[in-house]
């Protein structure tokens, strides 16, 4: 992500600069800081988005090399990295912040109000799957299936799709499961 918001400015050794360091600052945020905090991010968005390409925006400001930014009225480029370039960067960043925390604020206050953020612990442990689609997509498995979740007398899918075919469905795929 650090390298996003400086396509285009930087050449490819600072580049790699750019990408080692966000790449361990990325890898301490999925690991460590969200363990320390205990939020709830699955895929790892804020550790990697968030918070890595804050880095790369920032290193974009000193490392922005100038005749790749050069147009006819500025040939010595319009963006040329250094401490004022990195100042520009640090308001954008922080405005960014900002702007971000705000938004999400509000969405969430309006998505709790209208439909609510969390399931009960009792859904929870029940299974979302079951609770709010209907479906069970992970099932113990039982004698006589297979790993792959076949019948073992005739190897086809022996799958549960929804909770209302169930029973016809291992009737007509004779599965045992």
């Amino acid at each position: 992500m650090a390298i996003t918001p400086a396509a285009g400015f930087v050449l490819p050794g600072p580049a790699l600069a750019m990408g080692l360091g966000a790449g361990a600052v990325c890898f301490w945020t999925a690991t460590t800081m969200k363990a320390a905090f205990g939020y709830d991010d699955s895929l790892d968005a804020f550790g990697v988005h968030g918070i890595g390409g804050i880095p790369g925006t920032l290193a974009t400001g000193w490392f922005a090399f100038g005749p790749l930014s050069a147009t006819k009225d500025a040939p010595a480029g319009a963006y040329v990295g250094g401490l004022s370039l990195m100042a520009v960067q640090v308001v954008g960043v922080a405005a960014t912040i900002v702007y971000c925390a705000a938004a999400s604020w509000v969405l969430l206050k309006i998505t709790d109000m209208v439909v609510g953020l969390r399931v009960s612990r009792e859904e929870e442990r029940e299974g979302l799957d079951i609770v709010l689609h209907g479906e069970q997509v992970f099932r113990s498995r039982k004698a006589g299936c297979s790993t792959q979740g076949r019948s073992a007398r005739n190897r086809r899918p022996c799958t549960v799709v929804s909770l209302d075919t169930t029973e016809r469905r291992h009737r007509r795929n004779n599965c045992p499961c």
